[in-house]
């Protein structure tokens, strides 16, 4: 596939905003409470040389295993400060998009002239940008999961099995919802091999792995089995369906309003020589409006879903990451949030740029430009700002020293 210079353009400046961002004005990181939460007791738990049995609490209303604060622990040995733990996780999140592109080019050669497009689509998605800059345990995430694709595509040679179940293991241990991923990947390469027959080779290597793999969790097991409290779960949590709207709002990066809340009117009409220019809004919408053109045409016509659905790559890609996961989430009745898909990450997005890219090429090139746009403007948008009025709150940069060390538990003290 020949490029035009336009087209190299835009790859070239989705590389580098994809990578730069992950790692410009990390200063500007969030740092509220859960942020906090992780530092003071990563901070401590390092001191003391503990490994603990659980973590902070999730939504889902069950503590997170101990697990999910060994990495942090971890980066604590290194006599670091925030914003250089915050460069650690960035630096993985780099990694990950790099194992991925080489997992995914070497099991299907078939998507050489798309796959590119399709990594940078991901790469420059504001919110996995967002993602990739937090103390956060579900930040990790892409760092095991870019291991255990590696691992799956590998599957043939026991060191593959043996990576791709002990990432998945670790990846459910760091948030839940890589058990979601470890069930869909499971479920789903076993119809990828042809049967339970055909995937005889590799399942019982899987599986024992498996069982080694949860080992340290034994602890939070026992912990939360006699400290058992009241689940989010619910009935309602089934029937709203949170999960194919949090696919809708996120398969592109146009939910900004996750992080911005109420600044978002004012980041929608940037203003350009003094005057609002509403470029963002409009670089919104055209993003939405071609991410609600390919969904429709998934709907009403038949050869555009068979790209995914008569191909066995996608078809794998789509039972594994996304339809899967979605029944075992939806049956639960958890409150699905954003955060929930960035153990999907890159996969809905791969999916998404080979519909568009039969639909029409230029389109990609197009998101992916918007995408830039948005994200670079985003970042300054939090530059510049004291605070943001949404979920994003005071950047760390703009926050006092009592502001920064102000935690709201008295018997621990946040130092750096």
């Amino acid at each position: 596939m020949k490029y035009t210079k336009l087209q190299i353009g835009i790859i070239i400046f989705g590389i580098l905003v994809a990578i730069v961002l992950r790692l410009l004005f990390l200063s500007d990181m969030e740092w509220k409470w859960d942020e906090k939460w992780m530092w003071i007791h990563s901070l401590d738990w390092s001191h003391k040389n503990v490994l603990p049995k659980v973590g902070v609490m999730s939504g889902g209303g069950i503590v997170n295993t101990g697990v999910s604060t060994w990495p942090f622990i971890a980066m604590q040995y290194l006599n670091i400060g925030p914003v250089d733990m915050v460069l650690g996780v960035s630096l993985l999140n780099i990694l990950a998009i790099f194992v991925f592109y080489y997992s995914l080019k070497s099991w299907n050669p078939k998507w050489n002239n798309v796959l590119l497009l399709g990594i940078i689509l991901a790469s420059t998605h504001v919110l996995h940008i967002v993602y990739s800059r937090k103390i956060w345990a579900q930040d990790l995430l892409p760092f095991f999961t870019c291991f255990s694709f590696w691992g799956f595509v590998n599957r043939k040679h026991l060191f593959g099995v043996f990576v791709w179940a002990l990432a998945l293991c670790l990846a459910g241990q760091v948030h839940m919802s890589g058990f979601y991923l470890a069930a869909g990947m499971f479920f789903a390469a076993i119809w990828y091999e042809g049967g339970f027959k055909q995937a005889q080779y590799w399942i019982y290597k899987f599986m024992g792995m498996c069982i080694l793999g949860v080992l340290p969790s034994i602890p939070w097991v026992l912990y939360v089995l006699h400290n058992s409290k009241t689940s989010s779960a619910s009935l309602l949590g089934i029937i709203k369906l949170e999960y194919l709207i949090r696919f809708v709002s996120d398969t592109v990066g146009i939910n900004v309003f996750y992080s911005l809340g109420h600044d978002m009117k004012e980041f929608f009409k940037e203003p350009i020589l003094g005057f609002p220019s509403y470029i963002m809004f409009a670089a919104l919408l055209i993003t939405a409006l071609i991410f609600l053109y390919v969904l429709i045409l998934v709907f009403v016509k038949k050869e555009i879903r068979n790209i995914v659905w008569l191909d066995k790559e996608s078809k794998f890609i789509f039972l594994a990451y996304m339809f899967i996961p979605f029944i075992l989430l939806t049956l639960s009745g958890i409150p699905v949030r954003d955060h929930y898909f960035i153990v999907a990450f890159p996969m809905i997005q791969i999916l998404f740029t080979l519909l568009l890219s039969k639909i029409n090429l230029k389109m990609v090139y197009l998101v992916i430009f918007l995408q830039c746009i948005i994200s670079i403007q985003f970042f300054y948008f939090v530059h510049k700002k004291d605070s943001i009025q949404g979920d994003y709150g005071k950047p760390f940069s703009k926050q006092t020293f009592e502001e920064k060390t102000h935690y709201e538990n008295d018997t621990m003290k946040i130092v750096f």
